[in-house]
């Protein structure tokens, strides 16, 4: 059996990339938002995909000032973490947003 085919023990997998993002409001607290953003058959496209937009983001947000810091670097650093299941885009201590892949049988 050549690596293409998938193992008869196992469930075929599908692989869903998701967006999480707190997104503020005038009228309320911060809410947690959730946005589908891909969807694969393989966690290497899944994780390419989650890296990619976690890039994207961290660049869009690269030049921001974030109102009431200082103009030191290192308090608008843009940074992206690897994990296990993504990627988290930082501001200091803030998650700006997390891209998350999950599996569930195809």
């Amino acid at each position: 059996m050549d690596s293409s085919t998938p193992s008869p023990l196992l469930p075929n997998e599908t692989f869903l990339v998701y967006r999480f993002a707190l997104v503020a409001t005038e009228s309320e607290r911060p809410t947690q938002k959730i946005v589908k953003v891909g969807e694969f058959n393989s966690a290497e496209d899944a994780l390419d995909l989650a890296r990619d937009h976690a890039v994207a983001l961290a660049a869009s947000h690269a030049n921001a000032l974030v109102p009431g810091s200082t103009n030191d670097a290192a308090d608008n650093t843009v940074r992206i973490v690897p994990s296990e299941w993504g990627y988290d885009v930082k501001r200091d201590y803030r998650t700006l947003a997390r891209f998350w892949v999950y599996s569930r049988a195809a």
